[in-house]
């Protein structure tokens, strides 16, 4: 026997999932039992991961990555789709981390004529490290009308926080409050 290299053309629909088979009969090696008998080629669909998009089924689910400004004051941004088509996304309403907007038929072909999947967009706001003094005051002195300042009782004790990052539990008497062992709880009534 001679082994021989064949080029064969195969199509991939568009849209087909990870995992999807494609069955050519009758074109793998010869069946060294039957030499009139030739085997099957199994392809196996892999998809490999996009650098804007994961897929869900048939939706695309696109992650935007927004500052706290943009979260308050809406944004304007542009997409690029599979297809290579420019959409342009203008949001003026406020956005939250629950926020998702969802894009009929920018999705991916469902196999059927003309049938997409969704476009879906999550928005993620990313707040700063850190600011300033002078920025909170300006902060402060702008927006007033954003946030409600509790007040605090006459007599109450001023305490200090710790940052849990910078927390070390060793170095600090007192319960730990990452402690299974409830027996050193101790309540009383008056």
């Amino acid at each position: 026997l001679q082994k021989k290299n064949e080029e064969i053309k195969i199509t991939v629909k568009k849209g087909m999932k990870e995992g999807s088979k494609i069955h050519l009969e009758g074109i793998g090696n010869t069946n060294l039992k039957n030499i009139n008998e030739k085997g099957d080629i199994i392809l196996i669909i892999k998809e490999f991961q996009h650098n804007h998009f994961v897929r869900k089924n048939n939706d695309l689910i696109y992650k935007k990555k927004i500052s706290i400004f943009e979260s308050l004051t809406g944004l304007n941004f542009g997409i690029e789709s599979l297809n290579k088509i420019n959409l342009e996304i203008d949001i003026t309403e406020i956005i939250n981390n629950e926020t998702i907007k969802i894009l009929p038929n920018y999705g991916m072909p469902t196999g059927k004529q003309d049938k997409y999947g969704n476009m879906i967009i999550l928005f993620e706001i990313e707040y700063p490290k850190k600011i300033s003094d002078e920025e909170k005051k300006i902060l402060l002195n702008n927006f007033t009308k954003f946030y409600s300042k509790h007040e605090v009782k006459e007599n109450s004790k001023k305490v200090i926080l710790l940052d849990h990052n910078h927390y070390d539990n060793n170095e600090h008497e007192g319960s730990n409050e990452y402690s299974d062992d409830s027996s050193n709880i101790q309540c009383s009534q008056q």
